[in-house]
């Protein structure tokens, strides 16, 4: 059996961006699995879940009465409590989203509050079935680039005035678009950058619409806008030096990147950041960017507060949340920001679920129970923010298309040719050209059109049962970044493989394709946690561990999320007594 990391798996050689089975497959897959394993996924307090239970009663009794971005909103706050992405309120609501899709591009129904809507059906895209919905994911996210003004903020379609609670939204939209590998151009997040430090108060907070006394605070710095506002700075920041160590982390240790090559010379992903940077123009300084968050940072810390001080409560818990996490940190200044705002959260619950503010019963509901989960601490821990976010696409140069990146230096690129050729060459390679075809294959796939890898998944699939490990391994991996939920079934199975180096593949894809870029509490590969010295039977019995561990994890995830049309079958009798996740 081979060595872990005896070659390198293809997740260390290139970035990872984005019918029915048999019933002898099933069989094999379900083989052993007579316990089943909790998957480890972002902590939710105790103290918590009690408010969110009633919560998500009450917002999926209400969610027919909805209309638009509020159907999104419900249904993306309850995949974030823990219900199934094949929930009936999100897969209605998926649909919806769907339908906005025109021949003109994404057309919001409630122009009035378009950004809002925009951002509300993105996000539940992203965090749900991105690879299926990539195209309305992308039109979405052209439609707020798009409507972004001259100054760099986004508002109202009948007026000019800024509106900093608008412009977080949008950010926070063309952030769930960059999550799925969908980039916007640096210019759009320096304008909204610049605008944001010309508005920050001489204070350090943000009012919300800066200049104009309107508002909760008039023209003056509040809490729920600092928070907007600080959270503007951080994600642009993000994406406008991705290169960067993350804020607040200079100076500190990197772990290993998630998907990225080992070899990569750092000079090479430098000069592709710097090329994008001075296409850009004039961009802020990361030094500006920095001193505005410390800034946002500490007028939040000396105006602390455990509940919004205006009559928009759920939106101060939601913003709250994400400023803390984006921090990275559980303290805001001195304060421990989610336990000193929890309690106040939970007493304002009243009896039948809700939350109830200016903006409404189910948007309070909504935004605090989104706080509750620690939503953006979830999705921040699996970009590994930590160690320098890891993005779609970030650390590859624009034009490999032009080049191929192997053991540190830019070569030509191999991938020349259709996808189903150099499928076809690597079925039948000698041992001494598999690296090459796998190489091209990668290239293409990274960087090739979506539709060109669809079509070849009947071929992935009859290569994942090839005798060459090798050519399971690549099929394994090209499985992992087809975005079909249901080749999740292929990949478990693929965790039985006899070679070590298939086994990792699967592992690694089914972390991908589910979006649980952290895993499911098992480590990398079997041989990870076994001293340099093992022996041969130790390293059988790490095998052995593992896959029975692995299988048991990932079949749990399987079997809450799988797709409607894969229930009801021997799969789901033969996993009957697994227990509800979401409890």
């Amino acid at each position: 059996m081979a060595e872990l990391y005896a070659k390198p798996s293809l997740r260390d050689m290139y970035l990872r961006v984005p019918g029915k089975h048999c019933i002898a497959a099933i069989l094999m897959l379900v083989t052993g699995l007579t316990a089943w394993a909790a998957e480890v996924e972002f902590f939710i307090d105790p103290r918590a879940k009690p408010a969110i239970e009633r919560a998500t009663t009450f917002l999926k009794s209400k969610y027919n009465e909805q209309q638009n971005g509020y159907r999104s909103l419900v249904a993306y706050t309850l995949i974030k409590a823990g219900n199934p992405v094949t929930s009936p309120e999100v897969v209605d609501a998926i649909a919806a989203i769907r339908r906005k899709l025109t021949s003109d591009g994404y057309k919001p129904v409630d122009s009035q509050h378009a950004i809002y809507e925009a951002t509300t059906d993105i996000a539940l895209l992203t965090d749900s079935v991105p690879g299926e919905n990539r195209p309305i994911i992308e039109s979405i996210q052209q439609f707020i680039v798009k409507n972004q003004r001259p100054g760099g903020f986004w508002t109202y379609p009948d007026t000019n005035d800024s509106d900093t609670s608008i412009t977080q939204y949008a950010i926070l939209g063309l952030w769930a678009a960059e999550r799925t590998g969908i980039r916007t151009p640096i210019k759009v997040w320096s304008n909204a950058a610049k605008w944001c430090l010309a508005t920050q108060m001489t204070d350090g907070g943000f009012a919300y619409h800066p200049g104009i006394n309107i508002g909760p605070a008039g023209s003056g710095s509040y809490p729920n806008m600092t928070f907007a506002g600080t959270t503007v700075l951080f994600v642009s920041r993000i994406y406008m030096y991705g290169d960067k160590p993350y804020f607040g982390q200079e100076g500190k240790a990197k772990p290993k990147k998630f998907g990225l090559l080992d070899d990569v010379q750092a000079q090479g992903i430098q000069a592709d950041w710097d090329r994008r940077r001075a296409e850009a123009g004039d961009v802020v300084p990361i030094a500006s960017l920095d001193q505005g968050i410390n800034r946002g940072l500490a007028w939040i810390s000396s105006h602390w507060a455990t509940t919004s001080p205006t009559h928009t409560k759920g939106y101060f818990f939601y913003s709250l949340e994400r400023v803390g996490a984006l921090t990275a940190s559980n303290k805001i200044g001195s304060h421990d920001w989610f336990n000193e705002c929890l309690p106040a959260a939970i007493a304002q619950q009243e009896q039948d679920g809700t939350w109830d503010d200016y903006n409404g019963k189910i948007a309070a509901t909504a935004l605090t129970t989104l706080f509750l989960t620690r939503t953006t601490g979830r999705i921040i821990e699996k970009m590994n923010i930590s160690g320098g976010l890891q993005t779609g696409g970030r650390g590859l140069p624009d034009d490999l298309a032009k080049a191929n990146v192997a053991k540190g230096k830019l070569q030509e690129r191999k991938s020349k040719g259709a996808l189903d050729d150099l499928l076809s060459e690597l079925a039948n390679q000698d041992a001494s050209a598999l690296e090459d075809a796998q190489t091209a294959i990668v290239e293409k796939v990274q960087i090739g059109n979506r539709e060109e890898l669809l079509g070849q998944l009947e071929t992935l699939r009859r290569l994942v049962k090839h005798p060459s490990a090798e050519v399971r391994r690549t099929a394994v991996w090209a499985l992992g970044r087809s975005g079909q939920l249901s080749d999740a079934l292929l990949l478990i199975q693929a965790l039985n493989d006899d070679d070590v180096d298939v086994l990792v593949e699967a592992n690694a894809s089914l972390r991908f394709l589910s979006r649980k870029l952290s895993g499911v509490g098992i480590a990398e590969g079997p041989y990870q946690d076994l001293p340099e010295n093992a022996d041969d039977a130790q390293k059988r019995a790490a095998v052995a561990a593992w896959k029975r561990d692995a299988l048991k994890r990932w079949t749990a995830w399987f079997t809450r999320v799988r797709p409607f049309e894969q229930r009801n079958d021997l799969f789901e009798l033969l996993n009957r007594t697994l227990p509800d996740e979401t409890k």
